[in-house]
């Protein structure tokens, strides 16, 4: 009999468990004597099952087959279990709740996340589904490198040569210009289009036009991108975030890639709990970490878990790279920043201090949001995902792999304490932050910073724990860089400040210090915008604040000892907020020429405050007073 294959269907499925699948049924048939062929091209197949190679021969246009058996690839999806329909296409249904399919406009939508997250799986499920309902379809794979390698011309040839389903020969010589053939073919075409891994807008439009006046009525366009700059540059209608998987998905998912199965076995289940753990939700990383882990004994896996702790998996590294190779360096030197040191921080904090390193940080931190390399909270925290967060560390790491004092940024304990307790710092310093949760007692010289000139930014972090002071013994005279912009020293164990050339310091914070005063007289601070030092209980005074005219916030929270205010603190211009709650020795908090920039003053549970008195020039009084 002859066979004429219908038209082949898009299939949506991952290609491991295809290839899975396939592995199995080849068994089957091998036993049978029989054979199974792929026919097609790109993503459209068709399955073909002979019971005889001497059925085919090289001469026939067309197959006779006896006892065959033809399956196309979309009925293979419906045997596919629910579960794995549910992981494969949990975004399918809400991306084409954003599409309006009775709608005679064309559509332009995009698809938007961080590298590994799914966004070409989502695409490719959408693109399965809606498919059947247009006259013409093309899902060009890889774009932007294929567009880079081969040229935009190939591009062009790619996409006009599966709509129109011949071999195109595009020669453009100007964007934004479609073939008038192609046009007057594909004009009256309802026509879907997906183009994965899009990095330029001005791509979209020399490969799709500005317009895009050549597609038919109720035509869609479907792009993916890790940058959501580039999709609203290229005017989608509306951007789908793609987001990271709950964790029973995750676990469903990693045990398909290591089990075949959509759940683990017995044995393996607490490993399996860590690698998802490990992966936070990254179809990516569940797929490598799944694959690398099938069939190992569970040492095995144990080793390789382990390895995980130190050295991240270069094949989840390769992909998360992109991105950020194709930053600015400055955008570069912030997405570093953030990852060993900034990590959960207050946007607004993490702005004003890498300003003062001459970042423009406003600008970065909208390009890295742009390219899903960080995320905001609801608290406006900057917040960075494990996997991206371990990919800056270890791009930092291989800058010195054997000696940790000639890299750029320090946050490992063992490291920060190595360098620091043995004088081994160096000018590649910029930053060092230590978790003192993670130390013994550390004692420290008064020459222990003095061969880091260019440290910017500076933490000893207590993890919010009131319980740590003292963790830090060091002599008096202790020398700081002058380069410093950032200074945190949770539980600082010196009753007075380090020496220290203010000049550049913008953000100070030493909650929980053993400080008694800060400095004598007015001290050049030109580049100061905030003082942090709630809980310092042994703080006996503010001081004359008059040299840090750029002052806008101040806090003295629970500083039960601090009695008096130098009267500079209120004529600060541009100081925002004031909070002295809980300081119960504070018996007056007055002053006459109150600052018009002062918007809130807390002075709740100071319990022996006796007179209150704040004025400001004529009516332009805005402060809020909460007691």
């Amino acid at each position: 009999m002859s066979l004429s294959l219908s038209k082949q269907t898009q299939f949506g499925c991952e290609v491991d468990l295809l290839n899975f699948f396939l592995g199995c049924l080849m068994v089957l048939l091998m036993k049978r004597n029989m054979w199974l062929f792929f026919v097609g091209a790109g993503f459209s197949y068709s399955l073909i099952i002979i019971s005889s190679w001497t059925d085919i021969t090289p001469q026939s246009e067309d197959f006779e087959l006896h006892d065959h058996l033809v399956i196309q690839v979309d009925s293979l999806r419906h045997q596919v279990p629910d579960k794995m329909h549910k992981l494969l296409d949990k975004n399918c249904e809400q991306i084409k709740s954003l599409l309006r399919m009775e709608s005679k406009e064309v559509q332009k939508l995009g698809i938007w996340g961080m590298g590994g997250i799914g966004k070409t799986t989502a695409a490719k499920a959408v693109f399965h589904e809606l498919s059947s309902q247009f006259d013409c379809i093309c899902f060009l794979a890889n774009v932007h490198e294929d567009s880079n390698r081969r040229g935009l011309n190939y591009a062009c040839s790619r996409l006009f040569s599966e709509l129109l389903g011949r071999d195109v020969d595009i020669d453009i010589d100007a964007p934004e210009i479609v073939p008038s053939n192609v046009m007057s073919i594909l004009g009256n075409k309802k026509v879907l289009i997906v183009l994965d891994d899009v990095n330029s807008s001005e791509f979209v439009e020399k490969l799709i036009g500005a317009r895009h006046d050549w597609l038919g009525a109720g035509s869609i366009v479907i792009l993916t991108s890790r940058d959501r700059h580039v999709l609203m540059s290229a005017r989608v209608d509306v951007i789908y975030e793609v987001e990271a998987m709950n964790f029973q998905d995750s676990l469903d998912l990693f045990s398909l890639y290591a089990f075949n199965q959509t759940h683990p076995e017995t044995e393996y289940e607490e490993l399996s709990k860590t690698a998802v753990s490990y992966a936070k939700g990254i179809p990516l990383a569940l797929a490598v970490l799944g694959s690398s882990l099938q069939c190992k004994t569970k040492s095995a896996w144990e080793s390789i878990l382990n390895k995980l702790r130190m050295i991240p998996n270069p094949k989840i590294q390769e992909v998360m790279i992109l991105s950020f190779n194709k930053l600015a360096d400055a955008e570069k030197e912030i997405f570093l920043d953030i990852a060993c040191f900034f990590e959960g921080r207050h946007i607004d904090q993490i702005s004003r201090v890498l300003d003062a390193c001459g970042f423009f940080a406003d600008i970065g931190i909208k390009i890295l949001l742009d390219k899903a390399l960080i995320t905001t909270d609801s608290h406006s925290c900057i917040k960075m995902h494990d996997l991206l967060q371990e990919m800056g560390r270890d791009i930092v790491y291989h800058e010195s792999i054997e000696n940790p004092e000639e890299r750029s940024r320090l946050w490992n304990s063992p490291d920060v304490m190595d360098v620091l307790t043995n004088n081994r710092g160096t000018d590649a310093v910029e930053s060092m932050f230590l978790d003192m949760t993670q130390i013994p007692n550390l004692h420290l010289s008064s020459y222990a910073f003095k061969k880091m000139p260019n440290l910017r930014l500076l933490a000893f972090d207590s993890g919010n724990s009131s319980m740590i002071k003292n963790h830090v013994s060091i002599p008096e005279g202790l020398e700081l860089p002058a380069n410093l912009r950032y200074l945190q020293w949770d539980g600082y164990p010196l009753n007075s400040l380090p020496s220290i050339r203010w000049e550049k310091l913008v953000d100070l914070s030493m909650p929980h210090s053993n400080l008694q005063k800060l400095w004598n007289g007015a001290q050049n601070m030109p580049m100061l915008k905030k003082i942090y030092l709630p809980f310092s209980t042994l703080l006996i005074e503010c001081p004359d604040l008059s040299g840090s005219p750029n002052l806008e916030s101040i806090s003295f929270l629970g500083c039960e000892s601090l009695g008096q205010f130098h009267q500079s603190i209120f004529t600060l211009q541009k100081l925002e907020e004031l909070d002295v709650s809980g300081c119960t020795s504070l018996t007056s908090l007055c002053s006459k020429t109150c600052s018009p920039s002062l918007k809130r003053l807390y002075a709740v549970g100071c319990t022996n405050l006796q007179e209150c008195s704040i004025t400001t020039p004529g009516d332009q009084c805005k402060t809020h007073l909460y007691m």
